[in-house]
């Protein structure tokens, strides 16, 4: 298993898991990816690991690029077991010196991984110097458990943002330009369906922090699916649309009939809501 170069300093080393069809209650039919990411500066930083059972496949792409050097931080954006639950292998293999996670991150990771665990907390808007670049990090509670968070690399101007514009997408490309939009864009939308919809306002009240702050990012890096570069205004626009959760004149009919009069009605409303415009299926 090898790294992805991402940029010079930044490699993709998580993991593809094919077979998954069943994710948070609902269907992931295309599978998904467990996205870490490995960044080479004078300190070396692990930005998330992989679910438990991927660890192997991590561990050999990040000694693809390190070799026999060490892994200096390991930040964790998100405390769930897909992302975290490859943790506790990867710091006794890897001996990292400093592990870092929000606030809550750090206690839902050790009632999940053990209290014994190492974890330094970062407040929010908290900033961490690794040579030549630093990150930044700001909460992003509820989106979309209370621990999440996102990591800026200042000079790079790169994005890593957990479940936040992420999809259960399986692919071996890891770019949105290497791939066709018709593939995953059901599964971009699916996901904030599933995931991120109960939390809306609060997506509403990010883009704007966002925006506030200046943050532009040249490329995202979410945990689940493709890597963001050139479908970025594209992406943050539907989110904004998501999160506004405007209605649309459609309608659904769902009907049960016996002898078929039941039928007759439901059909006699299609036509009455298609004559006002409104696009309308029915199902029996």
């Amino acid at each position: 298993m090898q790294a992805v170069k991402i940029t010079d300093k930044i490699y993709w080393v998580g993991a593809i898991d094919w077979n998954i069809r069943d994710f948070h209650g609902y269907s992931t039919n295309q599978g998904t990816t467990y996205n870490a990411f490995l960044v080479l500066d004078k300190k070396t930083v692990l930005i998330d690991t992989v679910k438990e059972p991927f660890y192997e496949e991590m561990k050999a792409r990040l000694l693809s690029v390190l070799g026999d050097k060490k892994i200096d931080i390991i930040i964790c954006n998100h405390a769930e077991m897909d992302h975290s639950g490859a943790l506790r292998k990867t710091i006794s293999d890897f001996k990292p010196q400093k592990v870092y996670a929000s606030t809550i991150g750090v206690q839902n990771i050790k009632e999940q991984l053990g209290q014994d665990l190492q974890i330094d907390p970062l407040a929010n808007g908290a900033t961490l110097d690794i040579g030549e670049d630093s990150f930044t990090f700001l909460e992003s509670r509820m989106l979309h458990w209370p621990d999440s968070m996102v990591a800026l690399l200042n000079k790079e101007n790169i994005l890593f943002c957990n479940d936040i514009f992420g999809m259960h997408y399986a692919c071996t490309q890891r770019f949105d330009y290497e791939t066709n939009r018709e593939d995953w864009i059901y599964e971009f939308r699916k996901y904030y369906a599933n995931i991120i919809l109960p939390y809306s306002k609060i997506v509403g009240s990010f883009l704007k922090l966002v925006e506030q702050k200046g943050i532009n990012p040249r490329m995202i890096c979410p945990d689940h699916g493709v890597i963001w570069t050139k479908m970025i205004p594209e992406i943050i626009a539907m989110y904004r649309d998501f999160a506004a959760q405007k209605s649309k004149k459609k309608a659904v009919i769902v009907y049960d009939t016996m002898w078929g009069s039941t039928a007759k009605m439901a059909a006699r409303v299609v036509d009455g809501l298609a004559s006002q415009g409104v696009e309308a299926k029915s199902f029996s």
